[in-house]
């Protein structure tokens, strides 16, 4: 399955509405920008282990910091991540079509950190 979305990958417009300029949506999104390939990690790992309960409380985190990055690509795929773990985060065994779903959103969600990575060096 492919991952296609047309928003863009970095939307300093977002991000001035929410901090007022755009000097500090830049700044926030040199600083989420910064830990987000170890965020993604530990998400990854997560995964790897089947540890459920805490890639939920992984995904959260980053969909929060997400809401602030001016990242709406990712801010998407994260939410879709997010919310299968919400359903499935007590669970110690799951289906597995229910695993394929983790696992899919998962490589969905590496793909657009390392896009969001590379094109935030332009700002």
């Amino acid at each position: 399955m492919t991952y296609h979305n047309p928003m863009n990958i970095i939307d300093l417009e977002k991000g001035k509405k929410v901090f007022g300029c755009s000097e500090q949506a830049r700044s926030m999104l040199k600083l989420f920008i910064n830990d987000l390939d170890d965020h993604i990690s530990k998400i990854d790992e997560d995964c790897r282990t089947k540890k459920w309960a805490s890639m939920y409380e992984k995904t959260h985190s980053l969909r929060g910091a997400c809401c602030y990055s001016s990242t709406p690509s990712l801010l998407a795929s994260v939410e879709k991540l997010d919310n299968i773990m919400y359903r499935v985060r007590n669970n110690t065994l799951l289906q597995p079509s229910e695993e394929n779903d983790i696992l899919q959103a998962t490589e969905q969600l590496k793909t657009i950190a390392k896009k969001t990575i590379i094109e935030s060096s332009k700002y």
